[in-house]
C-alpha cells in the first residue's frame, strides 16, 4: 500500500511539474539530452532523497545537511530554473525576501521528508528545520507544517475521513506556538529581529487566519495551497488530475484517485527505483553506513574531457558526453545513473 502511494505521489508531481516547466523552458544547447528535462523543482526532490539518512538518535529518516549543503552547490551548476530563495540561502546573502517570498521548492522537500517516515514528531521537526533553511515566511511555516500533517494522515489509509482530517489540522494549527517554534532559532538564516515588522504579532495573526480558514471563513490569497487540498479532500470526486501542475497538489491528487497520470516520463525507471527507495527508509531496511560519503572533496565538472569517465561523491561513476560553449558560457553534459545533467559555467575571461 505505502510503495504505491509514495508512486502515485511522486510520478504524478513529477509529470505535471515538468509539463508545466516545459512553457517556459529555453532552448535547449543539445536537443537529444535534454528531451522532456526535469525542472528545478524535480532536481531539488532528487538530491532531498539523497541527503535523507536514518538517525540514531530520533525515530526516522533526517537530512544530512553537510550532503544537503553539498547537493546544492552542485544543482547551482546544473539547475533547470531560478530560486532566489535557495540560491541566497546556498551563498550566505539571505536578505528580507528570506521573510517574504515564497520558495516554491519548499513543498516537494516536505513531501518528500514526510513520505520517508512514520514518526509525526520527527516529521514536524525534521520539516520545520527544512523550510527555515531557505524561508522564514510566516504563512509558509504554517501552511506546510498543516500540508505535511494531510499528507501524513493519508499516507496508507485510504479510508480517511475529511472530518477527522480536518480535526487533526484544526489541533496542529491551535498548539503550534510561538513557544515551539523558538525551539528553532539557530535555524533562521536570518534573524527574525531584522524583520521589518515584529514577527511575533504577525505570527499570531497569521495563526488566527489559518484557524479561521480551518472553520470554513474564506481567506482572499492566503494559504492557497492548502485551500486547494482542503477542497480536494472535501469534494475529491471534483477534481482531476490533469487539473494543477503544482507538484504537491498533483501528488496529493495521486494518492487520491490511486492511478498514475502516465508512464511517459523521463528516466521513469529512476524514478521507479526513488520510489522504491523511499519506501525502504520509512521502513528502516537502508543502511546507515552505505549513505555515508566518504570523499567532501567536489572536483569540479569542467576538470574532465569530453568522452572522460570518472568518480564523482555525489554522482558516483559519470562520464562527459559532451562539451562545448555557448556565448559566454561552458557547458558539459554528463552522463550517470541517474540521468544526463547539463552544467554551465560563466567564462569569466
Amino acid at each position: 500500500m505505502i510503495e504505491k502511494t509514495i508512486k502515485n505521489f511522486i510520478i504524478n508531481g513529477v509529470y505535471f511539474d515538468v509539463l508545466d516547466y516545459k512553457k517556459e523552458m529555453k532552448d535547449p544547447v543539445v536537443e537529444e539530452y535534454e528531451e522532456n528535462q526535469w525542472s528545478y523543482i524535480v532536481e531539488i526532490m532528487i538530491l532531498t532523497i539523497k541527503s535523507l539518512k536514518p538517525s540514531q538518535k530520533y525515530d526516522g529518516n533526517v537530512i544530512d545537511y553537510q550532503r544537503f549543503k553539498l547537493e546544492l552547490e552542485l544543482w547551482k551548476s546544473y539547475r533547470h530554473g531560478m530560486n532566489k530563495n535557495l540560491l541566497y540561502s546556498i551563498d550566505g546573502r539571505c536578505d528580507q525576501n528570506y521573510f517574504k517570498s515564497i520558495d516554491d521548492s519548499i513543498y516537494t522537500r516536505i513531501a518528500i521528508i514526510t513520505l520517508a517516515n512514520q514518526n509525526w514528531d520527527t516529521i514536524k521537526s525534521e520539516i520545520t528545520k527544512n523550510i527555515l533553511f531557505s524561508s522564514g515566511n510566516i504563512e509558509t511555516i504554517l501552511e506546510c507544517i498543516l500540508l505535511s500533517r494531510i499528507l501524513f494522515s493519508i499516507s496508507g489509509n485510504k479510508m480517511f475521513e475529511y472530518q477527522e482530517i480536518l480535526e487533526e489540522l484544526k489541533y496542529e494549527a491551535i498548539n503550534f506556538s510561538q513557544v515551539e517554534l523558538s525551539s528553532y532559532e539557530n535555524f533562521y538564516r536570518v534573524s527574525k529581529n531584522e524583520y521589518e515588522k515584529n514577527y511575533k504579532i504577525e505570527f499570531e495573526r497569521a495563526r488566527i487566519n489559518l484557524i479561521s480558514l480551518l472553520n470554513g471563513i474564506q481567506l482572499s490569497g492566503e494559504f492557497t495551497t492548502l485551500k486547494t487540498c482542503l477542497e480536494i479532500l472535501k469534494d475529491e470526486k471534483e477534481y482531476k488530475l490533469e487539473m494543477y501542475t503544482n507538484f504537491f497538489i498533483s501528488g496529493l491528487l495521486g494518492i487520491i484517485s490511486g492511478d498514475l497520470v502516465s508512464n511517459e516520463i523521463k528516466d521513469i525507471r529512476f524514478l521507479d527505483s526513488l520510489c522504491s527507495y523511499i519506501s525502504k527508509l520509512r521502513k528502516g531496511r537502508i543502511d546507515t553506513d552505505d549513505l555515508d560519503l566518504t570523499d567532501y572533496t567536489m572536483p569540479s565538472i569542467f576538470d574532465y574531457g569530453e568522452n572522460e569517465l570518472f568518480s564523482h561523491p555525489l554522482l558516483n561513476k559519470s562520464q562527459i558526453i559532451y562539451k562545448g560553449q555557448r556565448e559566454r558560457f561552458e557547458i558539459a553534459y554528463v552522463k550517470t545513473r541517474t540521468g544526463i545533467y547539463r552544467f554551465v559555467k560563466l567564462n569569466k575571461n
